[in-house]
C-alpha cells in the first residue's frame, strides 16, 4: 500500500518533534549553561585582574590626572579581553562538542584560524603588546621628546598601535610600538605640552 501524503507528513512531524525534544534542547539547555558559567568566569577574572594589578596601576607621580586614568584604562582593560576572548573560545568549543562537532574539525578549524590571524595581523599584535610593555613602564608621557631616524618631535598623544608625534614643524607623525623597542631615542627631559591634532594631516610610518 502505498502511503498517503497526510501519512508522510504526520511521520515526519513526529520525527521532527522527537529530533527536537530529545536531542535538540537538551543540547540547546546544556550550551546556555556553558554560556552563563563563561560569564561569570568572565567577572571572575575581571575582578581578580584588577586586584593583581592594583600595585602596578598608581604610575609616576608627574603624569596629568586624565593620562593617569587613561594608563589604568589600558592596564586592565588588555589581560581582561584577552582573558574573555579566551574563555569565550573555550565556551564555544564546548558547545560545538555538544552538537557533536568532531574534535579534529575544531582543533583544523583553530589552527588554521591562529596561523591566518597571526600571518594577516603579526605587525599589528607586535605593536599592540609592544604598546603595553610602554604603559606598563610608564616610560613615556605626552610632551615627551623623542627621537627616531630623522623625525625629532614630542609625544602628542597615544593610539591603539603606535604614538602620535608632533615634529618640530608641526608634523603628526605615527609611529608604531614596536619601533620604540630599539630604533627610537627617548629623553627624559619634559618637552612643551602636547597640541591638539584636530584637522591636521597625519604621516604613518610603517617601516
Amino acid at each position: 500500500m502505498v502511503p498517503t501524503l497526510p501519512a508522510i507528513l504526520e511521520e515526519w512531524v513526529r520525527g521532527l518533534s522527537g529530533w527536537t525534544l530529545y536531542w535538540l534542547v537538551p543540547r540547546l539547555f546544556r550550551s546556555a549553561l556553558i554560556l552563563v558559567a563563561v560569564r561569570l568566569l568572565q567577572q571572575l577574572a575581571e575582578g581578580l585582574w584588577r586586584r593583581w594589578l592594583a600595585p602596578f596601576l598608581p604610575g609616576r607621580a608627574d603624569r596629568p590626572a586624565h593620562q593617569a586614568v587613561f594608563r589604568r584604562q589600558i592596564l586592565v582593560a588588555v589581560p581582561i579581553s584577552v582573558t574573555r576572548w579566551f574563555l569565550l573560545f573555550v565556551g564555544l568549543w564546548l558547545i560545538a562538542e555538544q552538537f557533536t562537532v568532531p574534535r579534529e574539525v575544531l582543533a583544523l578549524v583553530t589552527g588554521i584560524g591562529a596561523i591566518g590571524l597571526f600571518i594577516a595581523a603579526r605587525e599589528k599584535m607586535q605593536d599592540w603588546f609592544a604598546g603595553y610593555a610602554l604603559a606598563v613602564d610608564d616610560c613615556l608621557l605626552p610632551g615627551d621628546a623623542i627621537e627616531y631616524q630623522s623625525i625629532s618631535g614630542t609625544v602628542d598623544h597615544w593610539g591603539t598601535f603606535g604614538l602620535f608625534v608632533r615634529t618640530n614643524d608641526q608634523e603628526c607623525v605615527f609611529i608604531p610600538f614596536r619601533f620604540f623597542k630599539s630604533e627610537v631615542r627617548m629623553k627624559r627631559q619634559r618637552a612643551r605640552e602636547p597640541s591638539g591634532s584636530e584637522g591636521r594631516q597625519t604621516r604613518f610610518l610603517d617601516r
